[in-house]
């Protein structure tokens, strides 16, 4: 996708996936993360990452979400989502060390609030039920239930 400014790439991708069409608004996001501008390419990446949680890949997210702070260490929302995508890929550790690093880098009042320790082992808990559950329902490796 070329010949197109930032903006119109940014609206491709939004209408793209307002009519579910997700594959052309990964690709508007991939064009714009190769922008000279690091601001576009920041939005871009952030863009495309909350695009992956919502279609449950988390991992390529988490990807994005550790290029954006590549670029900039400071970028609490980044981290809280980078903590999430952690904690729902089942790496608590390094979940717990971003929402750390989250706090601080200074979050406002009413997002610290949420983000204590408590919130976070409720987050993990939750998932680790979720798998546990699924686990239950698969077969046995060997084959025996």
């Amino acid at each position: 996708m070329t010949g197109f400014r930032a903006v119109d790439l940014f609206d491709i991708a939004l209408r793209a996936e307002q009519a579910g069409k997700m594959d052309v608004a990964e690709r508007a996001y991939e064009a714009l993360a190769h922008d000279p501008d690091v601001e576009v390419r920041t939005e871009a990446r952030f863009r495309h990452a909350m695009l992956l949680k919502l279609i449950h890949r988390d991992r390529e997210a988490a990807v994005l979400l550790r290029a954006i702070l590549g670029d900039k260490p400071d970028a609490a929302r980044v981290r809280l989502e980078l903590g999430a995508a952690l904690a729902r890929l089942g790496y608590v550790n390094a979940a717990r060390r971003e929402l750390r690093n989250a706090e601080a880098s200074g979050l406002p009042k009413q997002i610290a609030l949420i983000v204590d320790q408590y919130s976070l082992e409720r987050m993990i808990g939750r998932y680790v039920a979720m798998w546990t559950e699924q686990a239950a329902a698969l077969p046995s490796p060997a084959g025996r239930t």
